[in-house]
């Protein structure tokens, strides 16, 4: 005779609640233990749940990969802005690491070498390169950032209370 967890159908009820609201939560960033916070819930409820219920370790995966990916959506919005403000040090980054003309090392190198008084010196084709590069950068956020604003106006929209109402005191 196997052993199964009783419950009772009230509890299952609210169980099946609190995965829904928990898999909402991690879907919006990713997060397990921010989703566990506003849900209520335990880490180690989580994880017993995780262990006990294929379906919900798979629902978990897809609503982390989810939360992951409008997270890094924001963080590259973020990342844009500095550029666009002037930040020397995010316009290496993204020219070393995303654009292909300038990734090699050696270009960047150069770059700091003739650097002076915190001032970064530049040639004229150098400029150019930068003023291109920054021209396509604020083309690509500003698609971005519509997205990003369809995305979040759709999330309001559908938002659900994250955290129960305290009674009034009185």
């Amino acid at each position: 005779m196997s052993e199964e967890k009783k419950t009772y159908p009230l509890a299952r009820v609210r169980i099946q609640t609190q995965k829904r609201v928990f898999l909402e939560s991690v879907a919006k960033m990713g997060i397990v233990e921010i989703a566990c916070q506003k849900t209520g819930i335990s880490r180690a409820t989580f994880n017993r749940w995780k262990a006990d219920d294929v379906e919900f370790r798979r629902q978990v995966m897809d609503a982390m990969n989810k939360g992951s990916e409008i997270m890094d959506d924001v963080v590259e919005s973020k990342f844009i802005q500095l550029i666009q403000q002037g930040e020397i040090q995010a316009i290496l980054f993204y020219l070393k690491y995303r654009h292909h003309k300038y990734n090699a090392r050696g270009a960047i190198q150069k770059m700091l070498m003739d650097q002076a008084d915190d001032e970064l010196i530049v040639t004229e084709d150098e400029q150019k390169r930068i003023d291109a590069a920054l021209k396509g950068i604020r083309e690509y956020q500003a698609a971005e950032e519509e997205k990003l604003e369809i995305y979040m106006a759709s999330q309001v929209a559908s938002a659900t209370p994250s955290s129960p109402q305290q009674p009034s005191e009185g």
